[in-house]
């Protein structure tokens, strides 16, 4: 059910195997400058058994090895009622919560420790492929590691020439996982105070002032669905927050949207910073108690990942309204190439499917794109709108539709929670690439576009 532009990415793999040209021999010739690379346990098996924070990376560099950073998110089977802190016959909406789940594990929410410490099959080792570098031959160990290393190709399906290679280690205590360096700050802070002591996950709002910190932007988090302000650090307003907020309705009549989801049932699965991203992940929206959001925070780029588990309903959208500091900036997406100015005023656009879509200027640069999996329903709808007058009808936020876009679903979505005995399932997963304002709208589609043919991995003891 994906749709893909074979035209655009066709381009991008000529632009980056061009590049490759250009790079020194013996590196990596990744140009995938946003991806991580996620692997989980399973695809290591020797290093299953590890304590987190005893896992190191390196790459070659110059003859010989430089470290990266690494991180472990460890991941536990569970319950929804577990999540919630719960008794098992607790429902809402006539819902079940006593359902199982497999989540991220932090200790500071009711989910706790994994209660296997070392890195087990579901746990996720994660790096920046920008971080690869070539193989490493039989160069002897690094110092400080124990064991032999798992090595891991990374390759680029657009440019199938390209690889990059980081190599996994054990370490004898001497070395931080993080190799000195932090890509991302996330500071969670709910006005209540501690989250386990003080969060209402029966009815809320909950208020808190979160801030997520990367390379190149801020984000801001007012309650558990709101996101209300991005800025991006490296144009030419850094510090001036630029959207309304991100946006999530069945724009019918208003009946549900981020402020109602925030409103009533929800807890946290987790809130953690590592070195290399910061994860956030939530549950809880109105009649969908099972219904789950997931971020990851890199340096230059946001995931979100939805699993709707709802019964039955007519349609649901999510979009990012920026507001009037965006004004001037450009949008294009695949039916709009040579794009449309955010000013305010109604532009009528073709009906497309989203994949991906740009909005660049000397604010800086955002490259968005979206995969979706379902069998519950009909693929989305792009939605646009740029309408800054009074009569423009918004359920949340300023009033305003400023270069407002994102995906809607707009037929009737199939039951998809198992609280109901559902078995249809609806994911959509959004990257957020955020470029400075120098970078061409060429780069910025080109990032977004990568996201939709992810990075693939074979991983092999050496």
């Amino acid at each position: 059910m994906r749709r893909r532009t074979f035209s655009a990415l066709a381009f991008a793999a000529v632009l980056a195997a061009t590049t490759v040209a250009c790079r020194p021999p013996g590196g990596s010739t990744l140009q995938r400058p946003a991806d991580p690379v996620v692997l989980t346990g399973s695809q290591a098996p020797a290093l299953v058994g590890t304590a987190p924070g005893r896992l190191v990376a390196f790459r070659t560099s110059g003859g010989g090895w430089a470290q990266v950073p690494v991180q472990v998110d460890e991941r536990v089977d569970t319950t929804m009622a577990d999540v919630y802190d719960l008794p098992p016959e607790q429902t809402f909406y006539s819902s079940s919560i006593d359902i199982p789940v497999n989540v991220y594990a932090d200790p500071n929410t009711f989910v706790g420790a994994d209660p296997n410490a070392a890195i087990d099959a579901d746990d996720e080792i994660v790096f920046m492929a920008r971080d690869a570098g070539g193989p490493a031959g039989d160069r002897p160990a690094p110092t400080g590691t124990s064991g032999a290393a798992v090595e891991v190709r990374v390759n680029d399906p657009l440019a199938p020439s390209a690889a990059g290679y980081v190599y996994l280690f054990g370490s004898d205590g001497s070395l931080d996982p993080g190799a000195g360096r932090r890509y991302v700050t996330y500071d969670f802070r709910l006005d209540s105070g501690d989250y386990r002591q003080t969060f209402d996950r029966l009815d809320g709002p909950n208020p808190e002032n979160s801030t997520v910190t990367g390379r190149t932007y801020t984000a801001h988090f007012a309650d558990r669905w709101l996101m209300d302000s991005l800025s991006l650090t490296q144009g030419d307003r850094p510090g001036v927050d630029i959207i309304d907020r991100v946006k999530y309705d069945i724009p019918i009549f208003c009946i549900r949207n981020e402020n109602t989801f925030n409103d009533e049932e929800g807890a946290f699965i987790v809130n953690r910073s590592g070195p290399v991203r910061a994860l956030r992940s939530l549950v809880g929206a109105n009649s969908g108690p099972n219904t789950q959001n997931t971020f990851a925070f890199y340096d230059t780029s946001v995931d979100s990942t939805i699993d709707l588990r709802v019964h039955e309903i007519p349609r649901v959208g999510a979009h990012l309204d920026f507001d009037r500091d965006a004004t001037g900036m450009t949008y294009r997406d695949p039916a709009v190439p040579s794009g449309v100015a955010i000013d305010g005023q109604p532009d009528t656009l073709a009906a497309a499917v989203p994949s991906w879509w740009t909005v660049t200027g000397s604010q800086g640069g955002l490259g968005l794109s979206l995969i979706y999996d379902t069998d519950a329903t009909s693929a989305p709808e792009r939605w646009y709108e740029d309408d800054a007058t009074p009569v423009n009808w918004q359920c949340t936020g300023d009033g305003e539709a400023i270069g407002d876009s994102g995906a809607s679903f707009s037929a009737t979505i199939r039951c998809t929670d198992p609280g109901l005995d559902c078995t249809q399932h609806h994911r959509t997963t959004t990257r957020i690439v955020a470029t400075s304002g120098a970078t061409t709208p060429a780069e910025v589609q080109r990032q977004a576009q990568q996201r939709l043919r992810p990075l693939t991995v074979t991983v092999r003891n050496r």
